[in-house]
């Protein structure tokens, strides 16, 4: 992105690929993983932006395979970037494959582990798979990261303690009074 004398934004023509210059020294740093696809292209952040803005629309609109070829790139552009994990986290989600979500879920807490949304989604995959003290760590993790009570997906983790801790009393009432048969 360039900016013109009226401060305006300027868009860049498209680079074709035959036209990219990449010196030596960058192809050395890709191949050595000291430099990411995203530097060697020199795509700032503010384009990178913009691309999961689109991506974002797209997961919100349903349109989940367009989302997870914009996450996707994303992620090859920059392999330490924990938001396009996330997203990939809850696409996959949103797609019913929950084994794929949490191996998302677990690269973005890997690269952020102050990552409250993939806490919380994880933990949520995992009570759903029985997993209650996989769950309940990762909601608490989520907890303890917004002690405020600001953030969205740490308060749906509280609501999912407090509605699985119902849930599990309950269920150890019926059982301890005999109403339900080989619990």
């Amino acid at each position: 992105r360039t900016f013109g004398p009226d401060g305006q934004s300027r868009r860049k023509e498209p680079v074709m690929a035959d036209e990219m210059d990449i010196n030596p020294e960058t192809v050395e740093k890709l191949a050595q993983g000291t430099a990411t696809l995203q530097e060697a292209l020199e795509i700032d952040e503010a384009d990178v932006y913009e691309i999961a803005s689109i991506g974002f629309n797209c997961y919100e609109n349903n349109k989940l395979d367009d989302a997870q070829t914009i996450f996707e790139g994303l992620a090859a552009l920059n392999p330490s970037d924990s938001n396009a994990f996330t997203m990939l986290g809850s696409i996959s989600q949103l797609k019913g494959d929950n084994e794929k979500a949490v191996e998302h879920y677990a690269k973005a807490l890997e690269l952020n582990d102050d990552d409250i949304a993939a806490d919380t989604n994880r933990g949520e995959i995992l009570l759903t798979m029985g997993k209650l003290e996989e769950a309940g760590a990762d909601f608490s993790r989520a907890i303890e990261l917004d002690p405020e009570g600001e953030d969205r997906s740490a308060n749906r983790a509280r609501a999912l303690v407090v509605v699985t801790s119902e849930i599990l009393n309950e269920v150890k009432r019926a059982h301890d009074a005999g109403e339900l048969e080989g619990v």
